[in-house]
């Protein structure tokens, strides 16, 4: 018995049944045929279309673009004429594709929209990885073990100081930017980790620029292996962290410094201690004295410390140390602007505080009317400063050596390699003060 022969399908059925809208039009522009897909497009029923015009249906349609490309197809001898524009039935965007014949025109057509969208999206994330690389400093790559290559995004080149190269390059080729001493011990570590088992590696080296400059660079990428457990790619991200480093050793120096003055600082209230007992003779008149000195070394330290630690300026230092103590007005400070070493901050503070602390008890400033005159300025090799005192009580030369007197010859003179003297005049004390060249700056 003979076999019956499967049932064709006849054309219409066969665009029906296409994911892309199609229609024909005869040379009057009358529709001949609708498929699906383009009736679900426009939401009409072709039973209610065939037969009928576009430029009757689709008003806009008439000198729209739409309308010229299929004026043009129609009168085109070439067999395809692609399209991309908007539809006037919808407003969305459509990818034509219309075909000329004797009798009219066939049209194969495709909404856009979300392909359109997606692309859209992937141009706005390409953009954001882009800025976040390039604002970052980050370099995304991707290895392929196997081969050895390497393929990566333009700004991983940019961190080591070249332009963009397209497609693999070899690993060789990229790891030679290392500074040799750490070259070969991330490349032990990478190894030793991957024969481990890890899926993950990190690592801190640093690189050498073509043009000589030297970055840190901070790598961590993911292994990826086959079935069989071998690695086959190894991705991830190099991120530029140069500042953050210059941050640490900085950080470190600041920590180092800080302790060696926590040291000095401790000796120098040890010293405070010891000359303030020798010249007290009970306990009730050592504390008060002892007290108010190291609150004029606690407003030096404050200045080191709102400086980072680096220095001070000359006239903050003074006002520092005499306006907690005395009035304003009875101060006049003149001198160019000077900024002193750390060292040279904690000891001249110390100094000051005892300036001012006897010109208090003995001197211009234990009445109303007196004033302390402090000027400096700078000579060859040296910052020159005079502290003068006028308007108070006749002084004349101590008959003990006191703790300002130690402060001057074991501290500025031994500590600082000042040049320090005291004149006993009878208008006021003058102290005179020459600081060499290495404990200031202007």
């Amino acid at each position: 018995m003979p076999v019956p022969l499967p049932e064709l399908e006849t054309p219409d059925l066969v665009l029906d049944r296409i994911d892309e809208g199609f229609y024909a039009i005869d040379r009057d522009w009358r529709f001949i045929f609708i498929n699906r897909q383009a009736e679900a497009f426009w939401g009409r029923s072709r039973q209610h279309m065939l037969g009928r015009s576009m430029l009757e249906l689709f008003p806009a349609f008439p000198n729209s673009a739409s309308h010229r490309a299929h004026l043009e197809a129609m009168t085109s001898r070439n067999a395809e004429m692609r399209v991309d524009t908007i539809s006037t039935a919808t407003g969305a965007p459509v990818a034509l594709r219309l075909y000329p014949s004797p009798g009219g025109l066939s049209v194969y057509f495709r909404d856009t929209t979300r392909p359109r969208q997606l692309e859209r999206e992937l141009k706005d994330r390409t953009e954001l990885l882009d800025l976040a690389e390039s604002s970052a400093g980050i370099g995304v790559w991707i290895q392929d073990l196997a081969s050895a290559t390497m393929t990566a995004t333009p700004q991983y080149f940019h961190l080591l100081g070249i332009d963009p190269i397209e497609g693999p390059v070899p690993q060789d080729f990229v790891r030679n930017f290392r500074h040799p001493e750490d070259r070969e011990r991330v490349r032990t570590r990478f190894r030793d980790a991957v024969d481990a088992g890890a899926e993950e590696f990190e690592a801190e080296y640093r690189i050498v620029r073509p043009n000589g400059e030297e970055r840190w660079i901070f790598g961590r990428g993911r292994v990826v292996r086959n079935e069989a457990g071998v690695p086959v790619r190894y991705s991830g991200v190099d991120i530029d962290i140069t500042e953050r480093k210059q941050q640490e050793a900085h950080l470190r120096v600041v920590v180092d410094e800080l302790l060696h003055r926590t040291n000095n600082l401790l000796a120098v209230v040890q010293v405070l201690l010891q000359q303030t007992a020798q010249s007290s003779d009970t306990l009730g008149d050592l504390l008060p004295k002892f007290s108010a000195r190291l609150r004029g070394l606690g407003q030096s330290a404050t200045l080191l410390a709102n400086g980072g630690w680096l220095g001070a300026d000359l006239s903050e230092l003074i006002k520092a140390q005499l306006l907690p103590l005395a009035d304003e007005s009875q101060f006049r400070l003149d001198g160019p602007q000077v900024r002193l070493t750390p060292k040279a901050v904690q000891n001249l503070g110390l100094a000051f505080h005892e300036l001012c602390t006897n010109a208090i008890k003995y001197g211009a400033l234990s009445n109303a009317t007196g004033t302390v005159d402090v000027r400096w300025h700078l000579a060859d090799r040296s910052l020159d400063i005079r502290w003068k005192e006028t308007g108070g009580p006749s002084v004349g030369p101590p008959t003990r050596k006191g703790f300002g007197r130690v402060v001057a010859d074991n501290i500025l003179v031994s500590g600082l390699g000042a040049k320090v003297e005291t004149n006993f005049l009878p208008d006021g004390v003058e102290w005179l003060l020459s600081l060499p060249t290495g404990e200031f700056s202007v």
